[in-house]
């Protein structure tokens, strides 16, 4: 058994050693249900739509037919806690006036705001 102990050991310093490289790089790495304002300093954008479908596009795309009709699902859209529409709302946004913006999945939003969130929903803060 005291055999295995350092081979242990060696493992768990090699494991360690791994996981601080790989988090001491991850200073530039995005989240993928984030969108922050540095972010969006970096991209040459007018609307927040424009922005979304330039750093997020997958946060645009239709979740599937809801129920058993045909009607595609899409996110609903927050600004600032209140309910502001749909996706096509946020080309009325203008991007350099957010500070973050957040994808919530379905179940997620759905735990927060209620029913009618299928698609999820996109959560704006803006600069107040």
């Amino acid at each position: 058994m005291r055999i295995l102990t350092p081979a242990v050991a060696l493992c768990f310093a090699t494991l360690s050693a791994c996981a601080s490289a790989s988090s001491a790089g991850s200073g530039t790495a995005r989240s993928q249900d984030v969108i922050g304002e540095e972010e969006l300093a970096q991209v040459v954008t007018f609307d927040c739509y424009d922005a979304v479908q330039r750093l997020r596009p997958a946060w645009l795309r239709s979740r599937g037919p809801r129920g058993m009709s045909a009607e595609r699902t899409f996110p609903v859209v927050y600004v600032d806690g209140r309910l502001f529409g749909g996706m096509r709302e946020l080309h009325q946004i203008r991007a350099s006036d957010v500070a973050i913006m957040r994808f919530l999945s379905a179940p997620d939003a759905t735990t927060r705001f209620g029913t009618g969130h299928e698609g999820g929903a996109i959560l704006i803060e803006t600069k107040r």
